[in-house]
């Protein structure tokens, strides 16, 4: 029987090979995040603990780097605005805010 801290380390394994992002992955295996992240972060810190010959897994991050990141906003109407990451927060507050004008 498997432990709880082996059936974890199975599940980041198949995150990180799905390339989903981490609310995808929880959201169709119907794994509350607070849950995952709990898991993600108790198996990192054990890891630390141990030192690096363990024979623990290396966690992937919180989105897999495989798939560019960015965000994407829907609007009520259907329209969606895909931002870059990296975008500036403030252009994004004042790109936001033009679109809220336009779309109403």
């Amino acid at each position: 029987m498997k432990t709880n801290k082996e059936v974890w380390i199975k599940r980041f394994r198949e995150w990180e090979n799905s390339g989903s992002t981490r609310a995808d992955y929880c959201r169709k295996h119907q794994i509350p995040i607070s849950t995952f992240d709990y898991w993600r972060q108790r198996i990192r810190k054990e890891s630390n603990n141990k030192g690096r010959d363990s024979g623990l897994v290396k966690l992937p991050p919180l989105i897999p780097q495989s798939k560019p990141i960015h965000f994407t906003f829907e609007y009520p109407s259907g329209h969606k605005l895909h931002v870059p990451s990296d975008y500036s927060p403030d252009e994004l507050k004042q790109l936001v805010s033009d679109l809220d004008e336009v779309l109403r």
